[in-house]
């Protein structure tokens, strides 16, 4: 896989749409999962998700450079929805860009569900940024395709 599905590429691009991301990882035993809030593509087909730096601290438990992680993107408006899975690639700070990503989704959220607000206000010191390389991609969306690999990652 050298680069993103068509409809992954469609679906993060659009605008005006709030994201809902869920990161888990296992080490055997049950997963720990934690809230995204913002998702920045790579074209080399990595991710990086912005999550809590307190949830970092208990999600680090999990993993190791090269180790299993699975993202879950679902979108508020529609529940179109993409699930990664992959391997760990490292935890950083929030670039400019993550932040920008990060503001934008705040306002998306605002937009479409301002009660929410309030529970996931998250400023840029509050988060890192967690990489994901995708070997697989599958879609999630309700319905017959539902769980459908989109595309899977070439032997080396």
């Amino acid at each position: 896989m050298k680069t993103w599905p068509d409809s992954v590429h469609a679906f993060l691009a659009r605008k005006h749409v709030p994201l809902y991301i869920h990161l888990a990882a296992a080490t055997g035993a049950y997963p720990f999962g934690c809230r995204g809030y913002s998702v920045r593509t790579e074209p080399d087909v990595s991710v990086w998700i912005t999550v809590l730096a307190s949830q970092w601290l208990r999600l680090r438990e999990h993993v190791k450079a090269g180790s299993s992680v699975a993202a879950l993107i679902t979108s508020g408006a529609d529940n179109e929805s993409y699930q990664l899975k992959g391997r760990f690639i490292d935890c950083r700070s929030v670039g400019r860009e993550e932040a920008v990503l990060l503001e934008e989704q705040r306002n998306y959220a605002a937009l479409h569900y301002p009660n929410l607000l309030p529970l996931i206000q998250v400023g840029v010191s509050d988060c890192v940024s967690i990489g994901l390389q995708a070997d697989r991609v599958y879609a999630q969306t309700p319905g017959p395709a539902a769980g459908r690999l989109l595309q899977e990652k070439e032997a080396d």
